[in-house]
């Protein structure tokens, strides 16, 4: 699913626990949110709504949340820090479950910025329970008590800034945070939600930096809607730099060597 985006202001370099970007009033398309964030170019940027799987078969509502985007190079895991069980499940923003009327998007929502229908979104899951074992979650709810856990994205190569958009983030006092790893370690980047209030949608835009790991932290109740970044594109190889100065060579011998 396509959707427009509230532009965020100008892309920040987040140095040390410093970058929060806002929205403004005008929307924009995927695509130029991309072209904003620098997504384009010879790599294919990623992104991320939780209603396709990387090979365009829907998620559903329940459905657990790991392996789904393994095709476009990316690993999602969670840890509940309230619970015995670690689960990130799809929530249907359009058909409310377990109470969570503010994780709304339907003709109901009422929050900061939450203008338009989103579908699926991704909640760290307070139960998992599957009464009918039909490998769904039966009431999809998202953990409430504080801190809630984290999200990991896992990549296989090397990404590059990006955006993230969150949903709920309602408290301002311990709205959860950002982190960003390169080769196991914890870079020095790292971006705290505003919590914007109950219902609310949150867009954070960030650049500057490549990492192969994002660790998304809810501080409560909230949910992640989005994820949107691209592949650093690898270097070319030692080995095919001399073969193209040798081909370069041999063709501009050639030439040399052309007699009237």
């Amino acid at each position: 699913m396509v959707h427009p985006y509230r532009k965020p202001e100008v892309c920040i370099h987040p140095k040390g626990k410093t970058m929060i970007n806002r929205t403004t009033t005008s929307l924009l398309t995927a695509a130029a949110l991309s072209l904003s964030l620098g997504l384009t170019g010879s790599a294919s940027a990623l992104s991320i709504d939780f209603d396709l799987d990387a090979q365009g078969n829907p998620i559903l509502a329940g459905q657990h949340i790991d392996d789904e985007y393994a095709d476009w190079g990316v690993q999602i895991s969670a840890v509940n820090l309230r619970r015995n069980h670690d689960a990130a499940i799809a929530f249907d923003t359009l058909n409310y479950t377990g109470g969570d009327r503010d994780l709304r998007t339907d003709s109901g929502r009422y929050g900061l910025n939450n203008n338009m229908e989103r579908g699926n979104v991704m909640i760290l899951a307070e139960d998992i329970v599957d009464a009918n074992n039909d490998g769904y979650v039966d009431d999809p709810d998202d953990e409430g008590r504080r801190p809630a856990g984290y999200f990991d994205f896992m990549f296989d190569t090397i990404v590059h800034g990006g955006a993230v958009i969150m949903l709920d983030i309602d408290d301002r006092a311990e709205p959860g945070s950002i982190d960003f790893f390169r080769d196991g370690s914890m870079l020095d980047y790292s971006i705290d939600f505003a919590g914007l209030g109950d219902n609310s949608i949150e867009i954070i835009q960030f650049c500057g930096f490549d990492y192969d790991h994002m660790r998304i932290n809810l501080g409560g109740s909230g949910a992640v809607a989005e994820v949107h970044t691209t592949p650093v594109p690898e270097p070319v190889t030692a080995v095919l730099v001399p073969a193209a100065i040798a081909a370069v060579g041999m063709r501009a011998g050639g030439r040399g060597r052309r007699t009237h």
